[in-house]
């Protein structure tokens, strides 16, 4: 089911979920499976497309961290780099190339959509549901710090953590999530998002 999309200037984003593919994190804390993709017809970018998740409690989107498939226009880099004619590539060459990315975005669908591997992604969420954030001010410091997050930012993120509640490593990411729709473009929102997934990857220590 589509979720969201948008045509900026720059990039094209489309947010879908997989409904039936969902699972609790904690009691009452229902995540569902979904893919996010982005593409730039103006050359700002490559074509990607990234495991998402969608947390119902409070419609907050994530990006999966470290995973997902890019095609980026190889051809007219390469021919710019070594100045000889986009042309060179054959026909067949474009054709099995673009052939071979799309049987893996195919995989990373399926994969998305796997139960079994949508259950290690919720495991690794309920494990960080466990790790106690202490020092939740420190905490957002850091994170500001470490991912270019605005003075701004940071004080929504740090009111949406509070007001949450869950000062745990998953509510600060779900902090980071719940401010991109504070966000003041619909591509900061998706990088808030993704930096919400990669909270997720931190160390605990």
């Amino acid at each position: 089911h589509l979720k969201s999309c948008d045509v900026g200037e720059t990039f094209l984003f489309v947010h879908a979920v997989f409904p039936k593919v969902r699972g609790e994190v904690r009691t009452g804390d229902v995540v569902q499976a979904g893919i996010q993709i982005r593409n730039s017809e103006v050359g700002m970018g490559s074509f990607q497309v990234n495991p998402w998740i969608n947390r119902l409690v409070c419609n907050n989107g994530m990006t999966v961290a470290d995973s997902g498939v890019r095609k980026y226009h190889a051809g007219k880099r390469l021919a710019n780099e070594y100045d000889v004619d986009s042309e060179i590539f054959s026909e067949g060459t474009r054709r099995q190339t673009d052939k071979a990315f799309w049987m893996q975005v195919n995989d990373l669908v399926d994969t998305v959509i796997d139960e079994k591997k949508f259950e290690y992604v919720l495991n690794k969420y309920r494990e960080v549901a466990g790790i106690e954030i202490p020092k939740p001010v420190e905490a957002v410091e850091l994170l500001a710090n470490r991912f270019s997050v605005t003075q701004d930012e940071s004080s929504g993120i740090l009111a949406h953590l509070t007001k949450g509640g869950d000062l745990s490593q998953w509510g600060l990411a779900n902090a980071v999530t719940s401010s991109a729709h504070d966000a003041e473009s619909y591509e900061r929102a998706v990088e808030l998002e993704a930096i919400g997934g990669q909270v997720i990857e931190l160390p605990s220590d």
